[in-house]
């Protein structure tokens, strides 16, 4: 009996990845580290993203009918879902993930809604509480005064994302997951009746 396969790839995010806020969290984490060590952490970062890239083409090869599961994104009808990407691509134009997300959706690859949009929601107003204050010191009072709050979010968001995969991957399915390396949707999928192979690329 065939089971659905699903690869799993971690999320290391970029500058780019964060649009708009882009800007604003460069600047707070080079007050901290400096600019060396930031541009060394984004060049890090772009070459991680290439070595996957690398690793989709070594273990999938042909993308047609891979469903994509992307950190991020609402659930919703399939044609919302991949309007959304398209602005949010566009408005995060050098994001590594999302250059490779256009890439596997140009090759036949099919973008499905991910998440709950009310935890995403609740967990971006967190962020953006920090980001919108000037000082590191009270970016860091800010994002210690929701962690708790932060962390439960993701456990929940986490149990959400696994359900919608069990939901929409066809048992001879395949799917690719890119998701933060905070999230923990594997484990998730394990405790589950229904059997998956996972693979990390």
């Amino acid at each position: 009996m065939k089971t659905p396969v699903l690869y799993y790839v971690p999320i290391i995010h970029s500058i780019e990845d964060y649009g708009s806020l882009g800007p604003a969290i460069a600047g707070a984490f080079v007050k901290k580290v400096g600019n060396a060590e930031f541009d060394r952490l984004q060049k890090t970062i772009h070459e991680y993203w290439k070595l996957i890239e690398r690793r989709i083409e070594q273990a999938i090869g042909n993308v047609r009918g891979l469903i994509i599961y992307q950190d991020g994104f609402p659930a919703g009808e399939r044609e919302k879902v991949l309007k959304l990407f398209e602005y949010m691509q566009s408005d995060h134009p050098e994001s590594p993930n999302f250059r490779l997300v256009k890439k596997l959706l140009a090759q036949g690859a099919i973008l499905e809604g991910t998440e709950d949009p009310h935890l995403l929601i609740e967990q971006l107003r967190l962020y953006q509480r920090a980001v919108e204050v000037s000082s590191p010191d009270k970016q860091e009072s800010i994002l210690a005064a929701g962690a708790a709050r932060s962390r439960e979010l993701v456990r929940i968001r986490d149990k959400s994302i696994a359900k919608r995969i069990r939901d929409t991957l066809p048992a001879s399915g395949r799917g690719i997951l890119f998701i933060g390396r905070d999230h923990d949707v594997i484990s998730e999928l394990e405790k589950s009746p229904e059997k998956f192979t996972v693979i990390s690329l």
